[in-house]
């Protein structure tokens, strides 16, 4: 994460914004604890901060001052806090948004804690947008041609290529698309809100374009950090440790997705029809 200057900006901005000098500020799934530090600096309060993985907590408990965050190796699910939080601050987003279980960990919390102010963030919206990519095209192109050349089949190219195509635009994959043109509106997929929302899963049936031209849905999420900041890894902004997550068009040009979020195994499904 400290390597990501975009996120660490925008969650120092949110901090900074939301953040008051008498707040008692949680920090869930900490890691290293680099935002557990950036509150520490607007709060005259110990901070704490929740990791589960007991190496990375351990290294934290080495790299912050004890004086001013208090490191809990534990699940957010357990823990017992001395102080009622006021803030919650959390960077369990997953590529696409949801898969580190920040809706589950967040409600979980809140339902224990029913006076938390704010979380940071405090929605999270998973968004859909038809686009053009080359980068994507050559990508997809150059894994099926890989796959076919180990195969004894190869010389029956071209159900190998249609059957390949349809397995590869069956998945969500995280990459570089940042030569794309966006194709169409953006379409929403699913709005949680922190603290409110019991579970992320979802389906949805999405429509595109009938249109040629693109190629590629991009899949990604905003999140409303409060203070009229968002952070995103939509592929028209600058490129996030996420990566950009997409889905390929098939070749059959279909332009009907559906799209289910199965919370329990954190697995997605995709469907063109």
């Amino acid at each position: 994460m400290i390597l990501d200057s975009v996120r660490m900006s925008k969650y120092e901005q949110a901090i900074s914004k939301v953040v008051k000098s008498t707040d008692h500020v949680v920090d869930i799934g900490a890691g290293l604890g680099p935002l557990a530090l950036m509150a520490s600096k607007r709060t005259k309060n110990k901070v704490v901060a929740v990791e589960y993985i007991k190496e990375l907590a351990d290294l934290a408990r080495t790299l912050l001052d004890p004086n001013e965050i208090d490191v809990l190796n534990t699940r957010s699910y357990d823990v017992n806090l001395k102080n009622i939080p006021d803030v919650i601050v959390t960077e369990t987003i997953g590529p696409i948004g949801p898969e580190e279980n920040i809706v589950e960990l967040s409600y979980d919390i809140k339902n224990k804690y029913p006076s938390i102010r704010d979380f940071i963030p405090g929605r999270l919206k998973l968004i859909a947008q038809a686009a053009r990519s080359e980068i994507v095209s050559l990508q997809k192109n150059k894994h099926i041609d890989t796959v076919i050349g180990f195969s004894d089949l190869s010389e029956n190219r071209f159900f190998l290529t249609n059957l390949l195509d349809s397995y590869y635009c069956d998945q969500i994959y995280q990459g570089d698309m940042s030569d794309g043109k966006s194709l169409g509106d953006k379409q929403l997929i699913v709005e949680y809100i922190l603290g409110a929302t019991k579970s992320s899963e979802f389906s949805v049936d999405l429509i595109f374009p009938t249109d040629q031209n693109w190629n590629v849905i991009n899949i990604f999420f905003s999140a409303d950090m409060g203070a009229g900041i968002t952070l995103s890894n939509y592929f028209e902004l600058p490129l996030t440790h996420w990566l950009h997550s997409y889905i390929c068009r098939p070749e059959s040009k279909k332009n009907k997705l559906r799209i289910e979020y199965d919370s329990n195994v954190n697995q997605f499904e995709i469907k063109w029809y």
